[in-house]
């Protein structure tokens, strides 16, 4: 979203984060296409999904970078825990 907070101070979380964009594109002519784009659109869903599970493997709370999105509660869930057993942006200092 183009009023996010996260777009302003550059702290999304995950270094992607960035003007909203249009995904509105072709599926293909015919079925190899399709599938082609649906291969392409599992991989990422897939990388995403072994990038979460690489970091709650490393069992690190601070390792979590929470981000400033309105839509997200993340940031909210962090006040109900000790601030010096969580990644805080104050403290560690922003996003790599």
């Amino acid at each position: 979203h183009a009023d996010d907070a996260s777009l302003e101070n550059g702290n999304g979380g995950g270094g992607s984060i960035g003007p909203a964009r249009y995904l509105d594109f072709s599926l293909g002519s015919n079925p190899s296409e399709f599938q082609s784009i649906l291969d392409e659109m599992q991989n990422e869903i897939e990388s995403i999904g072994r990038e979460i599970a690489e970091m709650v493997d490393l069992q690190d709370p601070k390792a979590f970078q929470h981000c400033d999105w309105k839509y997200c509660s993340c940031h909210e869930f962090r006040r109900r825990f000790r601030g010096d057993t969580v990644w805080s942006r104050e403290r560690d200092g922003g996003v790599e």
